[in-house]
């Protein structure tokens, strides 16, 4: 009698938990072939495929600024209290020409006017409208939102941000850090549809307050756990019923609720366990996920605000005035790397920059793999020791493309692989032993386990419908009248 009224307990509470979960589970259900379909149809992506201006609409010309740069390091020493900078470069915006000086390696950075030495960050909505209207070819910034974007490279988690909708050729919503106007994302129409399902009804973002959505995301992925469970101690309660027992009216229903609950409930027990620990690097842990746990925030390196910087007319001398077409050279920037002075020249905006070494003038183009190597170890907590693990290349926002890269392991607790960019030192990407367990994971919770989108896409299908006729059966046994229930 016991056991009885303990399955009868735990029927009902399936039966309650299904009626409940229907809803959140079909949203998932519906969600995931979105999703998928996006997958299928975005060719690079949630970057997307842009091209960027590669020259400022007003030609220029860098040489010809009022303020120095020396000058400029004598102002933040003196009205910054700043001893050192990572890097300053100069680059205009429209008829805007602005100093854009990186205090150190992680923070947003500032910006001063290079004809006058005003500071000018947070940038105003008006001149982060030009700086949107000199990013894509042939569009321009309509109306913009004030946002909060995160990105791997800063220290600050939420940074300040305007998006704007960006009409023309290339239609998209451009982020633009509020502090410098560095393109922080671009996002077509088919990346925010993509964003628009994921967080509304895959994972239930609706707001800003990650820890009451991600809550409210867990508790739903337990609930499904909770059901799956109790529906396989059903299923193994009942395994020894007669064949003839479902052949009574009505019991079809049940019997195929059973042979589909058997294998989708065992499925979606790992598929939730898979998807919370996505979340995890999604949200909650994106930080360590995207490798900020070994930022050196002890760095003592730099350019010196006591030094001298070559002037932007000296420089030009050197690497010459005119990029393509008569276009005058578009970016200026000064880096010390492992104590040596280079000039980064961009005469594209849409490509990486040359190096140039500023002592001799001479184009050593990239550095070697032990210099970019040791640039990053500086950058790394405590600067462990690294592997150099070849020459690549890897996607680099700035530019929407990927750019030659060296990868290197580093000895650090996360054993993390960082990409680095052949031309200037910069760390492209930090992709801990965190991010590295992702992929696989990822293949699982998409049924991707093929590569051949058609054979993953059937598979995916075949998964979703048999969780549709499981929740379908699922609903009409519970419509059923008390006297058939019973009979189970």
């Amino acid at each position: 009698m016991a056991d009885i009224r303990k399955r009868s307990a735990v029927s009902r509470q399936h039966r309650l938990l299904g009626l409940f979960l229907s809803i959140p589970l079909l949203a998932w259900m519906i969600s995931a072939f979105v999703l998928h379909y996006y997958g299928l149809v975005m060719p690079n992506g949630l970057q997307g495929v842009y091209d960027l201006k590669p020259w400022n609409s007003v030609p220029a010309e860098l040489s010809q600024v009022r303020i120095a740069p020396t000058e400029l390091l004598k102002k933040l020493r003196s009205e910054h209290n700043l001893e050192r900078i990572y890097t300053m470069k100069l680059q205009a915006y429209g008829p805007h020409i602005w100093y854009i000086v990186q205090p150190d390696p992680f923070a947003q950075g500032m910006v001063f006017d290079a004809n006058s030495g005003e500071r000018l960050d947070p940038l105003s909505g008006a001149l982060l409208r030009a700086v949107a209207d000199e990013a894509l070819a042939g569009t321009r910034a309509e109306h913009s939102r004030e946002v909060y974007e995160y990105h791997r490279d800063y220290r600050q988690r939420d940074l300040p941000a305007l998006a704007f909708t960006m009409t023309g050729e290339q239609p998209t919503e451009l982020v633009l850090l509020r502090a410098t106007g560095r393109t922080l994302r671009r996002s077509d129409n088919q990346a925010l549809g993509f964003n628009w399902w994921y967080k509304v009804l895959h994972v239930f973002q609706w707001g800003n307050s990650m820890a009451v959505f991600t809550t409210v995301l867990y508790i739903l992925a337990a609930l499904v756990v909770v059901l799956a469970v109790f529906g396989l101690r059903l299923w193994y309660w009942r395994r020894g019923r007669p064949g003839e027992f479902y052949s009574k009216p009505g019991m079809r229903v049940r019997l195929w609720h059973r042979r589909l609950g058997l294998v989708i409930g065992s499925l979606l027990i790992v598929q939730m366990l898979l998807g919370a620990y996505m979340w995890l690097s999604l949200g909650p842990l994106q930080d360590p996920f995207r490798g900020k746990d070994s930022f050196n925030n002890d760095w003592s390196f730099g350019i010196a605000t006591t030094d001298s910087l070559a002037h932007p007319a000296v420089v030009l001398q050197h690497v010459g005035q005119a990029a393509e077409g008569g276009q005058p050279v578009q970016v200026i920037q000064w880096r010390r790397i492992l104590d040596h002075d280079y000039w980064l020249i961009q005469k594209r905006r849409d490509e990486p920059p040359v190096l140039f070494d500023a002592e001799t003038g001479a184009i050593p183009g990239e550095l070697t793999p032990e210099q970019a190597g040791e640039a990053a170890r500086q950058l790394v907590a405590g600067m462990p020791d690294f592997e150099f693990r070849g020459k690549t290349s890897y996607y680099y926002n700035d530019f929407n493309r990927k750019i030659p890269a060296y990868h290197y392991r580093f000895a650090d607790p996360a054993a993390t692989d960082i990409f680095v960019a052949r031309a200037s030192g910069d760390i492209i990407s930090r992709r801990p032993r965190f991010w590295r367990a992702f992929s696989p994971i990822l293949m699982f919770h998409a049924y991707a386990f093929t590569g051949n989108k058609v054979v993953d896409t059937l598979v995916l299908t075949l998964f979703q419908f048999s969780l549709l006729g499981l929740i379908t059966t699922g609903l009409l046994l519970a419509r059923k009248p008390k006297s058939s229930k019973k009979n189970g």
